[in-house]
């Protein structure tokens, strides 16, 4: 047991200097996701409802988790290969397995770090009253228990993801194209930047979302906020989509120990020649 913990925490001064020292890493996790939130609100996306408003702040508190995983983590990786930093850990007694769960418990808190900070500003801009939020309204249904796990099942998906395509890909490039290629679509399908009840008014979108798995974590923050209270004219287009609420909690962890067994079974320890 010593000799893994140690294992570990080599790994995490490895991530931490790497996540810090970078630019992506901070602006990704920390400085985009309110700014996004900020420009959509005020874009009216939400709607005129306050409920609806308020979506658009709760829901992007997801973001970090989904960018820190797809975006950061797997260019980082690919950096790593390019360089002799991984050759040189595969010399050690640190395994593939080793590696990869020190990458999903690193990753996971920084996670649950841009998700608190997203919650801060979500609590700030309803406090200030912008575009009529309401910090009394924010919290009447609020449910800590679907909360926590709509950040866990997104943070494990996407991290997840972001080890299978860092240790599959050779290159940096290669590894920025792949993960904003499916990035994109997630964040804009999946219930992220575009909350789910506006998605859910179209058919097409609402089955397009059983098959991303990050729609599922999306379902699971809506409930957190009252999704079971929501006015009617947006009720109508979110309740009723799955038959219970297990299914969401039930298959984000099917797809990530899918993914996540892929990863450890395909991660090499490459090194640009």
């Amino acid at each position: 047991m010593k000799v893994f913990i140690k294992k570990q925490f080599a790994c995490y001064k490895l991530f931490s200097a790497n996540f810090f020292k970078n630019f992506q890493g901070p602006f990704y996790g920390f400085v985009f996701p309110p700014f996004l939130a900020i420009i959509l609100l005020f874009a009216g996306l939400g709607g005129t409802s306050i409920q609806g408003k308020q979506s658009i702040v709760t829901t992007l508190i997801l973001l970090p988790s989904i960018t820190n995983g797809f975006v950061t983590l797997s260019v980082a990786i690919a950096e790593w290969k390019e360089s002799i930093l991984l050759k040189r850990i595969e010399a050690t007694p640190i395994t593939k397995k080793d590696f990869t769960i020190s990458l999903l418990i690193f990753y996971s808190f920084i996670s649950m770090l841009g998700s608190i900070w997203m919650l801060l500003i979500t609590i700030i801009l309803c406090a200030s009253k912008a575009q009529g939020l309401n910090i009394n309204i924010l919290f009447n249904h609020f449910n800590i228990g679907w909360f926590i796990l709509a950040i866990i099942t997104t943070s494990f998906i996407s991290i997840s993801s972001g080890v299978l395509i860092g240790g599959l890909v050779g290159s940096n490039s290669i590894a920025q194209a792949i993960s904003l290629s499916i990035y994109f679509p997630i964040v804009f399908l999946g219930g992220i930047n575009i909350p789910l009840f506006v998605l859910y008014k179209s058919d097409a979108l609402k089955y397009i979302n059983y098959i991303l798995p990050v729609s599922y974590g999306s379902y699971l923050n809506v409930l957190a906020w009252g999704g079971n209270h929501l006015p009617p004219s947006i009720s109508k287009s979110f309740n009723n989509l799955y038959p219970g609420n297990w299914l969401p909690v039930l298959m984000p962890f099917i797809f990530g120990a899918g993914i996540l067994t892929t990863s450890i079974l395909t991660f090499k320890f490459e090194v640009k020649n």
